[in-house]
């Protein structure tokens, strides 16, 4: 009984010092699970965050537009009211020019008139003067009173000539004050299509002006909503920041339970036992091994160990299965290994297939070994074009978002 203690005791040593910070304590399927569902949920939470950033980011795409568009119809109304602003200059100035004629056209009007009252004044007083120095006379007074009939006719034809040269006199200036009536009739005509014109532009400047104001309200409003919508992704992105940091700290919890259950499954040292199995990739050579890498190290994991090896190949090199079996996922997570394949092995083991760009098989299909599945790819969680190779131990996988299980070192089994 005590030997077997001693036994136990040193087993429970040497796992501290073959495992490192690897529990040593027996490990449960059911806190496998608990954590895998943990992780599930973190993962779920993740993308419902990510599928709200989706949505925010193209609301504020939207609104941007909506921003620029309004925008562009300030430009444009302020363009408008700049247009209507030169033409009302111009009709001010062709309003001032009128009323310039017009002001003139009446100067010269009342000079006229002016004029024709002084000339009716003068020719009054001339008549008047005539009369009484009885140079015109009625041709009965003139004919009684003259010395011959010579001066009879002589008086008669100068009465005439006079009376046609007022005649003409007055006429003329009639004529021209007539056509300035006319001109000045013109001119005021004109004037009024000129002011009506300028209250349709003020009119119509005025709407534009009442437009921009509105669409600058409505700029205001849809810059105020972009701000808060880039709020809100600034919100969501620290809660998505802050819901990987807890998946990532809970895959190495998940991580660590693995490799502990791994070593009860006979995995000590993380050694495969399988045999007869087949490369998956011809041609391809391993980019990093299985373990702490130095890109393990670097955090790249999450500070958990690669719980595989990494194949390189061209883009679209073939995939072969390992082994014969039977596959039992078909997936993609674009965080973690893309597009998969899982296949359950005869003995057992299960193998996994990451980062594929072509999956050829589907779930339950049975597959023999060196038959193609797929083929590589850099879908997921990938620098390159590389086949992510994992083996589990038998009855240690579950598929959630992504296949969990406990792994071995895939370059151990037998090939």
């Amino acid at each position: 009984m005590k030997l077997r203690h001693i036994i136990t005791a040193f087993s429970i040593i040497a796992l501290i010092i073959t495992q490192g910070s690897i529990p040593v304590f027996a490990v449960t399927q059911s806190e496998i699970n608990a954590k895998n569902a943990q992780i599930q949920k973190l993962e779920q939470q993740i993308q419902a965050i990510q599928n709200k950033k989706n949505q925010t980011a193209q609301q504020k795409n939207s609104k941007e537009a909506e921003v620029n568009a309004l925008k562009g119809q300030v430009t444009q109304l302020n363009s408008d009211i700049k247009n209507l602003q030169g033409q009302l200059v111009e009709v001010g100035q062709k309003l001032n020019e009128t009323e310039g004629d017009i002001q003139e056209t009446t100067q010269n009007i009342q000079d006229l008139e002016n004029q024709i009252q002084q000339n009716k004044e003068t020719i009054r007083n001339l008549v008047e003067s005539l009369y009484k120095q009885s140079q015109v006379k009625n041709e009965i007074v003139a004919a009684v009173s003259a010395d011959t009939l010579s001066e009879v006719f002589n008086g008669v034809e100068y009465s005439g000539t006079l009376q046609g040269k007022i005649q003409i006199l007055l006429s003329d200036i009639t004529t021209k004050k007539e056509a300035l009536d006319v001109a000045n009739q013109n001119l005021a005509n004109q004037k009024a299509t000129l002011a009506s014109t300028q209250g349709t532009l003020e009119d119509r400047k005025e709407s534009i002006e009442s437009d921009k104001n509105q669409v600058q309200s409505q700029v205001k409003a849809s810059a105020i909503a972009v701000n808060q919508l880039n709020s809100s992704l600034n919100s969501l992105s620290a809660q998505e920041q802050t819901l990987e940091t807890q998946r990532k700290a809970t895959a190495v919890e998940l991580a660590n339970l693995e490799a502990a259950l791994s070593s009860q499954f006979g995995g000590a040292g993380r050694v495969c036992s399988a045999r007869g199995y087949a490369w998956p990739v011809q041609g391809g050579r391993i980019t990093q091994g299985y373990g702490m890498t130095s890109y393990a190290k670097s955090g790249a994991y999450g500070g958990a160990g690669h719980n595989g090896i990494d194949i390189g190949a061209p883009n679209g090199t073939p995939v072969y299965a390992t082994a014969a079996g039977t596959v039992v996922s078909v997936g993609f997570n674009n965080r973690s290994y893309g597009k998969w394949i899982v296949i359950k092995h005869n003995d057992g083991y299960y193998s996994l297939y990451g980062h594929l760009s072509v999956q050829n098989v589907s779930n339950g299909q049975s597959v023999t070994r060196g038959q193609r599945i797929g083929a590589i790819g850099s879908t997921g969680f990938a620098t390159g074009p590389h086949l992510h190779f994992t083996i589990y131990v038998p009855n240690s996988l579950r598929v959630g978002s992504s296949p969990q299980g406990a792994p071995v070192n895939p370059s151990t089994c037998g090939y």
